[in-house]
């Protein structure tokens, strides 16, 4: 691989985390009738603060419609915060304007969720992949064409495929295309926001397996925004668990995967199946009951509480406090500092109590 002498801003960047939210939020106007006057808000993210290491990778998990990609948008700038600060390398960039917003952002990009949608279906791809390079005036001609062949062999394509259109590649390989062109720049910073949830089960592991090695060779640091709490375990180093709007726990990987310490961060895990039948059979699923509150009008208090299977009065009225458990672990739950106080202990712990607001498939363990 040739070995670019663009400076890694990265090395010269003060102390601290490479990003940093603190209370982010962001509001979405609900508009109705022939004046579109704005009749509520839909709470798409809510009062969320996360960090994120240089060359880390953060896992952000949840179901649809949780505000895990707009959290990723919040963080690139794409969309504006209603409130909050957004600190990246060490500079606030809330309300930077465009001029002073393309210097940042060439320290940051994103892989989005299909690879068909985010290119020109009526352009080769040397001309999509070469956008960024033209954008922060970044070479020209020959130099130009060198620099996307080498990206090409950097994630394990030809440069024959440069000079095809978007419908001539496989998922796969267009996925890899859109891994060229986030890199293109040199980003410190790369939101992948759903980048594998289109491919088939043995493409998925081949691009999760080129983002680790291009992490390692490029010490680039990745938001990997998933569903699947399995994969985002493999690649992350943290995970972070949101919940219409909210995070909701945080912590490294396997502490989250293996010792759940809040509900909603319990149920998703159950779903997740293993590759040994015997023990599959034996693990129980938890399927929370109910619809996810309408995020227009959530509700007081815990916004969990409403499908929780351990709900106590004191979650239908305070907002659960952030509790730090003993391996690192954050967590907002009332049952880690109201009764019965797990103080920090997984979920699994405790056993679903009479008529909770959930059921069980399988056999418990």
């Amino acid at each position: 691989m040739t070995t670019s002498t663009t400076t890694d801003p990265t090395r010269t960047a003060p102390p601290g985390p490479l990003l940093e939210l603190t209370n982010v939020s962001k509001l979405f106007p609900v508009r109705e009738g022939i004046l579109r006057r704005v009749r509520a808000h839909v709470h798409a993210v809510s009062d969320v603060s996360l960090t994120l290491a240089r060359g880390e990778t953060l896992g952000l998990v949840g179901e649809s419609g949780s505000g895990k990609s707009t959290l990723g948008r919040l963080a690139l700038r794409l969309l504006e915060p209603t409130s909050g600060r957004i600190d990246y390398l060490g500079q606030d960039i809330t309300n930077l304007k465009r001029g002073s917003l393309r210097s940042v952002r060439r320290n940051a990009q994103m892989v989005f969720q299909d690879p068909y949608s985010s290119f020109d279906p009526l352009s080769p791809l040397a001309s999509s992949v070469a956008e960024p390079l033209a954008v922060h005036g970044e070479g020209g001609g020959s130099a130009r064409r060198a620099r996307l062949e080498e990206l090409t062999r950097l994630v394990g394509l030809g440069p024959q495929h440069l000079d095809r259109y978007p419908s001539e590649l496989s998922g796969g390989q267009l996925q890899r295309m859109a891994v060229a062109r986030a890199l293109a720049i040199e980003p410190s910073f790369i939101v992948l926001d759903e980048p594998v949830s289109s491919l088939d089960v043995s493409t998925q592991a081949q691009v999760i397996n080129l983002l680790e090695k291009l992490q390692h060779e490029l010490g680039v640091a990745y938001l990997l925004i998933a569903h699947n709490p399995a994969l985002v375990r493999h690649a992350s180093d943290r995970i972070a668990v949101m919940y219409l709007g909210e995070i909701v726990e945080v912590g490294s990987a396997e502490a989250v995967y293996t010792t759940p310490k809040h509900p909603y961060t319990h149920a998703l895990l159950s779903a997740v199946t293993v590759p040994d039948p015997d023990l599959q059979r034996t693990r129980r699923r938890i399927v929370l009951q109910g619809d996810v509150p309408n995020p227009a009008d959530p509700p007081a208090g815990c916004r969990f509480h409403t499908r929780c299977p351990y709900v106590m009065d004191v979650c239908r009225s305070e907002v659960p406090p952030n509790f730090v458990a003993a391996d690192g672990t954050s967590v907002r739950c009332h049952l880690h500092t109201s009764g019965p106080v797990l103080d920090g202990a997984p979920v699994a712990d405790l056993l679903a109590t009479s008529g909770a607001a959930t059921s069980y498939e399988g056999s418990p363990s």
